[in-house]
């Protein structure tokens, strides 16, 4: 039986998971007011990137258990600040309730996907 083994990070399920939420909570941002736009928008938009900015910098660290875990570990972070953006986002009334609910349900498989590779982080590495 062969395996076939990840080269990129774009081949993992958790970074094409976390970019199409990105993508969405890009989309969604448009909603938000141009007076919310340095105060909600903006941090909203550039902290769901950064969760796959994250992914990207720990796939490349995976020589280094310490650095891998370590960038895992600011995905999560991130993964968290974006979902409390969201509830700001949702109760101010500039995204729908439905819509929220689900991008903040996509992040809750995202930081359990990263929390199962921050507890198993040893087999990532090499």
């Amino acid at each position: 039986m062969s395996r076939t083994f990840i080269q990129f990070h774009q081949e993992l399920t958790v970074y094409q998971n976390a970019f199409d939420a990105a993508m969405q909570v890009n989309d969604l941002a448009g909603s938000i007011p141009a007076d919310e736009r340095e105060s909600l928008r903006v941090p909203l938009v550039k902290r769901s990137r950064s969760v796959c900015i994250h992914l990207a910098q720990a796939w490349q660290q995976r020589r280094d258990l310490t650095l891998f875990s370590r960038a895992l570990g600011e995905a999560s972070v991130a993964v968290a600040q974006v979902q409390t953006w969201l509830e700001f986002a949702v109760m101010c009334g500039y995204v729908e309730s439905e819509a929220g609910q689900a991008l903040f349900g996509q992040y809750n498989q995202i930081l359990k996907r990263l929390e199962q590779m921050i507890t198993h982080a040893d087999s990532w590495v090499f």
